[in-house]
């Protein structure tokens, strides 16, 4: 019984192994005609065209923005005294510049060595 497994098994792979492979398909030569045309190469003409330069514009944030702006002063004005503290004293004052309002803390402990 083994040996006829065994057998059976052998023949089945060996004709499996046999069978025919897909035939490739058969090449085809592809002919291709070219015609060359001689023309001539065009000259090319120079026209010198002044470009115009690109100001570039500086971010408003910038210094050189900061710097070339106009800014109207005024005193400056202590609206009110925050808390103090162990050696200094805090101020909320304002000025007249674009409506800018500022908090200032003033180290007084260099006031009094002075």
């Amino acid at each position: 019984m083994k040996k006829t497994l065994l057998l059976i098994t052998l023949s089945s792979l060996l004709i499996s192994c046999i069978s025919q492979a897909t035939p490739l398909p058969t090449p085809t030569v592809v002919t291709v005609s070219s015609t060359f045309t001689l023309t001539s190469t065009p000259e090319s003409t120079t026209t010198s065209t002044a470009l115009p330069t690109a100001t570039p514009v500086p971010h408003p944030m910038s210094i050189i923005a900061l710097r070339n702006g106009d800014y109207a002063g005024s005193e400056i004005v202590i609206e009110k005294e925050l808390e103090r503290g162990l050696n200094y004293r805090r101020y909320y004052v304002y000025y007249l510049s674009e409506g800018l309002k500022n908090l200032c803390t003033a180290n007084y402990s260099k006031w009094r060595s002075t």
